[in-house]
């Protein structure tokens, strides 16, 4: 277990959120949302196929350490190639997250990187 945050770039806001729910629209359906990760990798991308967009999502438990050092533009450069993996299966990135993006639910220790 653990918890999931949402970071803003735009802004540098962190935020709690629920763990297994599209940031964008909202969708909990567990057979639209799916992720795909390299085994030994912390970065992965969340995908959901309801509204085709994705989030990238760095796992602080594969970190080997406390990363309470995370960069959110750091990271997300050393993670491009998932930006490439998502975008040839079309699927969009979004940099903008809904107001219902801001609810405060979470059980996940991994950072989101947007």
């Amino acid at each position: 277990g653990g918890r999931r945050l949402l970071y803003c770039q735009l802004c540098g806001s962190a935020w709690r959120y629920m763990r297994v729910k599209c940031p964008f629209c909202c969708s909990e359906d567990q057979k639209k949302l799916k992720f795909k990760a390299e085994e030994k990798s912390p970065y992965r991308i969340d995908l959901c196929e309801q509204c085709g967009r994705y989030i990238k999502t760095i796992d602080e438990r594969r970190t080997g350490g406390d990363r309470g050092d995370i960069i959110p533009t750091a990271e997300d450069l050393a993670s491009f190639y998932l930006d490439i993996v998502a975008e040839n299966e079309g699927y969009v990135r979004s940099w903008f997250f809904p107001p219902a993006a801001n609810e405060p639910h979470a059980r996940e220790e991994t950072t989101t990187v947007q």
